[in-house]
């Protein structure tokens, strides 16, 4: 996506373990940070903290991927490598292609965003470098994360200087921080990935 947490899984700094989202020509990649228009006509920021009502620990997590159009590939492939979790009743998951033609896309993915209870970044250059992805996605995932109502969780997909950004204080995905590119078997990266994500999503079931 050209472009939230009550448990925190710790520090994604550079060798940390897990706290434990095609291109399109839609032009999201260069779409402003999310302001609202006021009645007077003043822009003001939307406050995504919004109260939800309780669901029970058995439905499904909703969780929402943030990613950049360029890594097309690698949202897949971890689409593909969540299924088992998705299979188990766990997840519920959410990204840009599921958007109904003719559906506002800014206003759905806001929505989706409000509503997931873990937002995994999928971290690139490209990711970084997205302005939606940057401004919109990523600004409304931590304030989620910062006021308990979503878990964020970053999964390095390939090698970039992500360790001064705005999450590098979470702790991510593959073990170490190893970037997903950098796996000799890619499988083994992602099923790293989805098995910490199983272990979270438990844990937080059980708490619940």
């Amino acid at each position: 996506m050209d472009g939230r947490g009550s448990i925190s899984i710790g520090s994604i700094n550079q060798g940390s373990n897990i706290n434990i989202s095609s291109s399109q020509s839609d032009g999201r990649d260069e779409c402003p940070p999310p302001l609202s228009s006021s009645s007077d006509g003043s822009q003001e920021i939307k406050d995504p903290c919004q109260s939800r009502s309780a669901k029970t620990s058995t439905s499904p997590v909703k969780l929402f991927l943030s990613y950049s159009h360029k890594d097309e590939s690698f949202r897949s492939e971890l689409e593909t490598h969540l299924k088992m979790l998705q299979r188990d009743g766990l997840i519920d998951p959410w990204h840009d292609h599921k958007i109904v033609p003719g559906n506002s896309w800014n206003t759905q993915i806001e929505a989706e965003l409000d509503a997931a209870e873990i937002i995994l970044l999928l971290v690139s250059a490209d990711f970084i470098a997205s302005d939606y992805c940057w401004e919109k996605e990523v600004e409304t995932a931590l304030a989620l994360h910062d006021c308990g109502q979503a878990t964020v969780v970053p999964i390095l997909l390939r090698p970039c200087d992500w360790q001064t950004a705005k999450f590098s204080q979470l702790q991510g995905l593959p073990t170490d921080m190893k970037p997903i590119s950098a796996w000799d078997d890619r499988d083994q990266a992602w099923t790293n990935v989805a098995q910490a994500l199983r272990f979270l999503i438990v844990k937080r079931q059980s708490q619940t």
